[in-house]
């Protein structure tokens, strides 16, 4: 069974590099044309040069030469490279024709000697722009790159560096011959982000393309009950409306690329507005069906139609949880993270997270391993610290082949607690351990899960521990397994007692819900069907309904039609109904808009959650009489 998923593995490894050729070969071919006609003007400057010079007949002959290539190369290149059989073997032609150019673009070095220096700076100049405009038309790949720049860039400082002959150096024309290849070099450099980015940018694009598979499969499933697919169905038109949407999001990326490798700032800040408004797009629906699945559990069902409700809700947290990274990584980019540091028993933390990964860890085939060498307490933010511990576990579960373990250990080291989590999974190769941490990386491996997590839990590790002042250490030997070590300083533990208190039923309240969204207002409706649920879709609705009736708890979207304000209206409500509850409900994540809600005092929560909940998390100890309720203005 685990020769048969190591094959997948790799089949489904093989598909995407498939891609991201084929993705190449389109994009080469399609900038053939202009890139002949390119080096056509460019060997035709230099031709010009030469002949100006010498008025012989080398420099006519290669122009010929280079007219004859330019001109096969317009008509056989698409049928050249197509006639490969496999990806690999297409980048090979097409090294094969880069190379050919580059060598026939450095022939007039042979005649550098002949030319004055105005001259061979201009010879110069073409053969270095040359080089620089192929990192964009190889999409950075290195060795096609260097195919068609070496044998240009090369020879031309091997020109300027023996121009004066070996006998009489000089150490100007030295310095140029260097920094040629300095610039050689960097062009290196340069195309292996541009690069990156073009494999980076394919992946997504495949990503996209099985997501939209696997949304087809689990309509599919969902046939059996026609309210269901009714509603997945318009979910899934707008979902496939907002891909469109993200599809021209993602061109307009592509496009402004090369500018962003040179303003790494304005790179960043696209990312994050990027990460926002997807994770807001994705979650609108996701929220509607946690929702709508909420009704369906309270409602009356037979055991098959049971069955495809928790198919469905383990798909519907399988996507909550990818989405809780994009939700960390902006809350950290947003600086609204704010620890809350208190003594915490460090054992007991560890025993009860032991004991809430030991179901997970059973159904893997992996052992959960234990070892507390006495009790020790440190002085951190529980809840920060916890998600470290869980992001840790699921990584080490996720890279351990059934059959293996892994060990949570605590320790003292002297002033210090040393925690670790150990497991006896792939490892990690030398060249990938200074990527781990970063966003979205992830290791290549035939042992992880494709469809767990999106490659920020050790981004979001690394940074959390950053905050919490946490040393962070990582040790991993490939084919071995892998280790980290959290260190923190000891502190001295003052128990506090806990004080319980039961929630309030969510039966008789009254709640205003405001959100542009009919299915967002429909579904949470049907799942506080014992409450006084009041709908608006703007401010003007609910200023009106909150003027006739009593109103217990508010529950808003952020952003509202026509630039309104989920902020702006839950202040304009509490100056009629100051009692009421507010809360903002959102699939917003922009860092900028999350500060916005902090500093206006108003609780937040991000979709996808269950409204039930947040009506029945407000401690509402007492109702006002009738006639309290009638007034607007308590």
């Amino acid at each position: 069974m685990r020769s048969e998923t190591r094959t997948d593995d790799e089949r489904q490894d093989e598909l995407i590099q498939s891609f991201i050729y084929g993705r190449f070969e389109d994009i080469f071919l399609s900038q053939s044309l202009r890139a002949q006609v390119g080096m056509l003007l460019a060997a035709s400057l230099i031709a010009f040069i030469w002949l100006n010079r010498t008025q012989a007949w080398p420099p006519v002959a290669w122009e010929a030469a280079v007219i004859a290539v330019t001109g096969w190369r317009m008509r056989y290149t698409t049928k050249f490279v197509r006639a490969a059989t496999e990806g690999t073997g297409s980048m090979r032609r097409i090294a094969w024709l880069l190379a050919i150019n580059g060598v026939l673009m450095a022939v007039p070095l042979v005649a550098f000697g002949g030319f004055d220096a105005t001259e061979r700076a201009a010879i110069s100049i073409i053969l270095l722009s040359s080089a620089t405009a192929s990192t964009v038309t190889t999409s950075g790949h290195r060795s096609l790159f260097l195919a068609f720049a070496a044998p240009m860039l090369i020879p031309l400082a091997g020109t300027w560096m023996f121009l004066g002959g070996l006998q009489n150096p000089s150490p100007g024309e030295w310095w140029l011959a260097g920094l040629i290849i300095v610039f050689l070099l960097f062009l290196v450099g340069l195309g292996k982000q541009v690069n990156k980015v073009f494999e980076e940018s394919s992946k997504y694009r495949y990503g996209e393309q099985q997501l939209n598979a696997k949304l087809t499969r689990a309509l599919q499933q969902a046939e059996e009950h026609r309210l269901v697919e009714q509603q997945l169905n318009a979910e899934l038109t707008q979902a496939l409306q907002r891909a469109d949407e993200h599809h021209q999001v993602e061109q307009q990326l592509n496009a402004k690329l090369t500018l962003a490798l040179q303003r790494a700032d304005e790179s960043n800040r696209a990312k994050t507005k990027f990460l926002a408004a997807a994770s807001h797009d994705l979650r609108q629906p996701l929220h509607v069906m946690t929702v709508w699945l909420g009704v369906l559990r309270q409602s009356k069902i037979d055991e098959d139609t049971r069955g495809i409700v928790n198919k469905l809700e383990s798909m519907n947290q399988a996507l909550s949880k990818q989405l809780e990274g994009l939700l960390d990584i902006s809350k950290l980019d947003a600086d609204i993270v704010t620890p809350r540091l208190a003594p915490c028993s460090l054992d007991a933390l560890l025993t009860g997270h032991q004991q809430a990964m030991e179901p997970v860890a059973h159904l893997k085939g992996i052992h959960l391993e234990l070892q507390c060498d006495e009790s020790l307490a440190v002085a951190t933010d529980e809840t920060l610290f916890s998600r470290i511990l869980r992001n840790l576990t699921d990584n080490a579960l996720k890279f351990t082949r059934r059959g293996g373990s892994v060990r949570l250990s605590l320790q003292r080291d002297g002033d210090d607690a040393v925690l670790s989590v150990a497991d006896s999974g792939v490892g990690i190769a030398e060249k990938e351990l200074e990527y781990v941490f970063q966003e979205f990386y992830q290791v290549a491996s035939t042992e992880r899960d494709r469809s767990e997590g999106l490659g920020l839990g050790l981004s979001i590790v690394r940074r959390l521990c950053a905050l919490l002042g946490v040393q962070l250490a990582l040790e991993s030997k490939f084919g071995v397994g892998t280790t980290f070590k959290l260190r923190l300083p000891l502190s001295s533990l003052e128990e506090e007692p806990v004080i319980e208190i039961a929630a309030p039923e969510v039966v008789g309240l009254s709640v205003l819900v405001i959100d542009d969204e009919l299915d967002v207002r429909e579904s949470t409706q049907a799942l506080l069907r014992g409450c006084n649920v009041h709908l608006a879709a703007s401010g003007a609705e609910a200023l009106k309904i909150a003027q006739a009736v009593f109103i217990d708890v508010i529950l808003s979207d952020l952003r509202l039609r026509d630039g309104e304000s989920g902020i702006d209206v839950i202040q304009q409500l509490h100056l009629v109904r100051p009692e009421a509850h507010a809360v903002i409900i959102t699939g917003d994540t922009a860092p900028q808009r999350l500060r916005t809600v902090i500093s206006a005092g108003i609780p937040l929560m991000i979709k996808p959650v269950d409204p039930q909940k947040v009506v029945r998390d407000f401690n509402i100890s007492s109702r006002p009489s009738q006639q309290e309720a009638s007034s607007p203005g308590r």
